[in-house]
Protein backbone atom coordinates (compact mmCIF):
# COMPACT_ATOMS: atom_id res chain seq x y z
CA UNK A 1 0.00 0.00 0.00
CA UNK A 2 1.64 3.07 -1.15
CA UNK A 3 0.91 6.78 -0.54
CA UNK A 4 -1.75 8.47 -3.57
CA UNK A 5 0.83 9.75 -6.32
CA UNK A 6 -0.70 13.57 -5.91
CA UNK A 7 0.87 13.48 -2.28
CA UNK A 8 4.34 13.52 -1.66
CA UNK A 9 7.14 12.18 0.83
CA UNK A 10 7.85 15.93 1.63
CA UNK A 11 4.43 16.60 2.05
CA UNK A 12 3.69 13.87 4.23
CA UNK A 13 6.92 14.39 6.66
CA UNK A 14 5.21 17.83 6.70
CA UNK A 15 1.89 16.86 7.69
CA UNK A 16 3.65 14.38 10.33
CA UNK A 17 5.92 16.81 11.66
CA UNK A 18 2.74 19.56 12.23
CA UNK A 19 1.36 16.29 13.92
CA UNK A 20 4.73 16.12 16.32
CA UNK A 21 4.05 20.35 17.11
CA UNK A 22 0.57 19.73 17.38
CA UNK A 23 1.42 16.86 20.11
CA UNK A 24 3.58 18.57 22.35
CA UNK A 25 0.95 21.94 22.36
CA UNK A 26 -1.73 19.27 23.45
CA UNK A 27 0.61 17.99 26.14
CA UNK A 28 1.39 21.10 27.49
CA UNK A 29 -2.09 22.15 27.13
CA UNK A 30 -3.37 19.23 29.00
CA UNK A 31 -1.12 20.19 31.68
CA UNK A 32 -1.93 23.47 32.43
CA UNK A 33 -6.02 22.95 32.30
CA UNK A 34 -5.26 20.09 34.47
CA UNK A 35 -3.95 22.14 37.61
CA UNK A 36 -5.79 24.89 36.55
CA UNK A 37 -9.24 22.91 36.84
CA UNK A 38 -8.27 21.16 39.58
CA UNK A 39 -7.51 24.22 41.56
CA UNK A 40 -10.82 26.55 40.71
CA UNK A 41 -12.96 23.90 40.71
CA UNK A 42 -11.26 22.34 43.85
CA UNK A 43 -11.56 18.77 42.69
CA UNK A 44 -9.86 16.15 44.17
CA UNK A 45 -8.42 13.27 41.72
CA UNK A 46 -5.44 11.30 41.30
CA UNK A 47 -2.68 13.29 38.97
CA UNK A 48 -1.16 9.80 39.15
CA UNK A 49 -2.94 8.57 35.07
CA UNK A 50 -2.45 12.27 33.54
CA UNK A 51 1.33 12.14 34.01
CA UNK A 52 1.54 8.73 33.18
CA UNK A 53 -0.36 9.12 29.93
CA UNK A 54 1.54 12.54 29.06
CA UNK A 55 4.84 11.09 29.26
CA UNK A 56 4.09 8.18 27.37
CA UNK A 57 2.89 10.62 24.86
CA UNK A 58 5.90 12.80 25.38
CA UNK A 59 8.68 9.79 25.32
CA UNK A 60 6.75 8.44 21.81
CA UNK A 61 6.52 12.10 20.48
CA UNK A 62 10.06 12.67 21.13
CA UNK A 63 10.58 9.61 19.23
CA UNK A 64 8.93 10.43 16.43
CA UNK A 65 10.52 13.59 16.16
CA UNK A 66 13.88 11.89 16.10
CA UNK A 67 12.57 9.35 13.93
CA UNK A 68 10.96 12.02 11.12
CA UNK A 69 14.85 13.64 10.95
CA UNK A 70 16.52 10.32 9.88
CA UNK A 71 16.13 9.89 5.57
CA UNK A 72 15.30 6.08 6.08
CA UNK A 73 11.84 6.50 7.66
CA UNK A 74 9.12 4.33 6.12
CA UNK A 75 6.80 7.86 6.41
CA UNK A 76 3.63 5.13 6.07
CA UNK A 77 4.20 3.59 8.91
CA UNK A 78 5.70 6.05 10.86
CA UNK A 79 2.27 7.32 9.99
CA UNK A 80 0.30 4.33 11.20
CA UNK A 81 2.37 3.76 14.69
CA UNK A 82 2.00 8.00 15.50
CA UNK A 83 -1.76 7.31 14.94
CA UNK A 84 -1.94 4.23 17.05
CA UNK A 85 -0.68 5.49 20.00
CA UNK A 86 -2.19 8.47 20.01
CA UNK A 87 -5.54 6.40 20.02
CA UNK A 88 -4.17 4.36 22.68
CA UNK A 89 -3.16 7.87 24.77
CA UNK A 90 -6.91 9.17 23.66
CA UNK A 91 -8.48 5.85 25.08
CA UNK A 92 -6.16 6.02 28.56
CA UNK A 93 -7.30 9.33 29.33
CA UNK A 94 -10.94 8.52 28.37
CA UNK A 95 -10.68 5.66 30.78
CA UNK A 96 -9.37 7.50 33.84
CA UNK A 97 -11.27 10.37 33.20
CA UNK A 98 -14.91 9.08 33.08
CA UNK A 99 -15.57 6.51 30.52
CA UNK A 100 -18.80 7.43 28.53
CA UNK A 101 -19.01 10.64 30.61
CA UNK A 102 -15.39 11.79 29.93
CA UNK A 103 -14.98 15.31 28.41
CA UNK A 104 -12.10 12.80 26.59
CA UNK A 105 -14.38 11.12 23.96
CA UNK A 106 -15.46 14.14 21.48
CA UNK A 107 -11.39 13.94 20.70
CA UNK A 108 -11.76 11.10 19.19
CA UNK A 109 -13.77 13.20 16.09
CA UNK A 110 -11.06 15.49 15.94
CA UNK A 111 -8.75 12.59 15.85
CA UNK A 112 -10.73 11.33 13.10
CA UNK A 113 -10.48 13.92 11.10
CA UNK A 114 -6.55 14.41 11.41
CA UNK A 115 -6.06 11.22 10.52
CA UNK A 116 -7.85 11.66 7.23
CA UNK A 117 -5.76 14.36 6.73
CA UNK A 118 -2.23 12.80 7.17
CA UNK A 119 -3.13 8.84 5.48
CA UNK A 120 -4.07 8.25 1.92
CA UNK A 121 -7.43 7.70 0.87
CA UNK A 122 -7.41 3.74 0.84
Amino acid sequence: MTFESSITGAEIKDRLLWLVRLRWAGCIGVLIVTHIIREIADLTFSLIPVYLILGFVAVYNAYFQYKLKLPSEDLQKCAIKQISLDFIALTAAVYFSGGCDSPFLYYYIFHIVISGMILPKK
